[in-house]
């Protein structure tokens, strides 16, 4: 699958491949819910989807955040005024971040077709994480894989990260993502910001963009030619220094694609891939997931997991996928596996 690498001005949107990850998760091709209208007349349609008296006449819902981060030298609070005002910084060293995230229930009808239109308890874990190294976030190149509603993403943005891309395979949620940013985007400060750097003087390092990113090792390489030809900047600068996921792991056909894309955006040899992984009943383990991430050349490290839930996802109910274990993971290059040369096969510098 490729993507629209075609370039467009700041205000304009890409044009996104029709995808859901519905045509992964059901591999029968048949998405509960969805009735087979091949032979259906358009006189049978109404009495296959009979009126519910019991529908949710809203499915959709705002998720509202507040987070409490150290303030960095020179990082200033959103506008006053603005819709994303912090709630400001405090006399000790503390600043709050307002995020309010645009999306559907859990148990919704669009949630079946596409899982990125909510938000996934792992999500929240990442983002307390995150908060507790801003350090390492601040006036870095962020990634979101798989982002969704763009939750994490949006985060790294307003921790002072120096761009973010947030990106997702799913072209239903990629509509809620770039509303999501249009809302909580941090405005950038007319005198120069900046983290701990003076180099950054003068410079706006809030940038935050939504881009469609199906994984696998070429459409990553698309994706990262396109971004260097954008920026006129070289592949290898282009690469980001900080990639953050969260509740991404859902079936084992994504796990290759997912450490080809990691192996191709991730910059060498100091980036750091952080996941965020929750127990569920889903087809794939964690142990699978680690078992790639080391043939792809990389080490890992277990740094935070939830205290409550369950471990095995066999102790976990059906239709109650938020009682499982939250393990936070840090990925690094093992230099001593990693072969260079093959990471950005057919990527050339510009």
């Amino acid at each position: 699958m490729t993507r629209d690498s075609s370039t467009t001005g700041p205000t304009e949107e890409k044009k996104d491949t029709k995808w859901t990850d519905s045509q992964i998760r059901w591999l029968d091709d048949k998405v509960p819910g969805e009735e087979d209208d091949t032979n259906a007349s358009d006189d049978d349609e109404e009495d296959e989807m009979p009126f519910d008296p019991f529908a949710d006449p809203d499915p959709t819902e705002v998720f509202r955040f507040r987070f409490v981060a150290k303030t960095q030298k020179g990082r200033k609070s959103s506008a006053p005024g603005t819709a994303i005002e912090a709630a400001g910084s405090s006399d000790d060293g503390t600043e709050s971040i307002n995020l309010n995230i645009h999306g559907y229930k859990t148990g919704s009808d669009a949630v079946w077709q596409s899982t990125g239109l909510t938000l996934w308890k792992a999500s929240t874990y990442l983002c307390d994480y995150m908060v507790e190294h801003v350090d390492e976030l601040c006036g870095e190149r962020v990634l979101e894989l798989g982002a969704g509603l763009g939750l994490n993403g949006l985060l790294a943005h307003r921790l002072s990260a120096e761009s973010v891309v947030i990106t997702d395979g799913d072209s239903d949620a990629m509509k809620e993502l770039r509303k999501n940013i249009r809302v909580n985007r941090r405005v950038a400060p007319q005198t120069g910001d900046k983290c701990n750097d003076d180099a950054h003087q003068g410079q706006q390092h809030e940038a935050v963009s939504a881009e469609q990113l199906i994984w696998g090792k070429e459409s990553a390489e698309t994706f990262l030619e396109s971004i260097a030809q954008t920026a006129g900047s070289s592949v290898s600068s282009s690469q980001f220094s900080v990639i953050i996921a969260s509740d991404i792991i859902y079936a084992a056909v994504v796990i290759d694609p997912l450490w080809e894309t990691v192996r191709t955006l991730l910059r060498y040899p100091n980036g750091q891939f952080w996941m965020a992984f929750a127990v569920r009943k889903v087809p794939v383990t964690i142990d699978f997931v680690l078992n790639k991430a080391e043939e792809y050349g990389f080490r890992y490290e277990l740094v935070d997991s939830q205290v409550d839930g369950h471990d095995d996802s066999d102790d976990i109910a059906e239709g109650d996928s938020e009682t499982g274990r939250v393990f936070i993971y840090r990925f690094s290059w093992d230099e001593t596996k990693a072969d260079r040369d093959r990471i950005c096969v057919g990527v050339k510098e510009t």
